[in-house]
């Protein structure tokens, strides 16, 4: 989320970036994975996750597989970040689930945002947009485009389905 938003407030490029740093407490360190080439590898390392965003302005599922991470771009960046672990986050689990990143830019720029509770949290809810976004995200690796608003459109009107073997129809095609 931090990394998102870096990239939503500032011009970031792949060549801008000289190297960057994510801080966070011991337990969101545990998935600092530096090199993920495997399918669970690339699904939970915070630099892997970091460089997605900061390269693309946006995460989905489509990006984190082998294929995606082992782009010449993609690997470049992840090589280029590192985490830390922050001594003042250390006591905020599971009140907050803080992380900061730098950016540190060829210019000299050092561009820093912290997210204390990320997308998602209760106290950092999604909003509606956030959660269509998922929903479609997520079909989208199994159905069409046009069945998953299908779905999407009968999940949305559930309390007029008069019987559940209507939504259980639309999953199973």
């Amino acid at each position: 989320d931090a990394a998102l938003q870096l990239k939503k407030t500032h011009t970031i490029t792949p060549e801008n970036i000289q190297k960057v740093i994510i801080y966070t407490d011991s337990h969101g360190a545990q998935v600092a994975i530096p090199d993920p080439t495997s399918f669970i590898s690339v699904r939970f390392s915070n630099q892997y996750a970091a460089a997605v965003a900061l390269l693309e302005g946006q995460i989905s599922l489509e990006q984190f597989n082998e294929e995606y991470a082992s782009r010449p771009e993609v690997k470049a960046l992840v090589a280029r970040t590192e985490v830390k672990i922050d001594p003042e986050m250390e006591d905020n689990w599971p009140h907050k689930y803080a992380s900061r990143i730098e950016v540190l830019t060829t210019d000299k720029q050092r561009l820093i945002a912290q997210v204390d509770h990320p997308k998602g949290d209760i106290r950092n809810p999604m909003t509606s947009e956030d959660v269509l976004t998922k929903a479609r995200d997520l079909l989208g690796l199994i159905f069409s485009e046009n069945h998953s608003e299908k779905i999407i459109d009968a999940v949305m009107q559930i309390e007029n389905i008069n019987e559940t073997k209507e939504l259980i129809g639309f999953l199973r095609n």
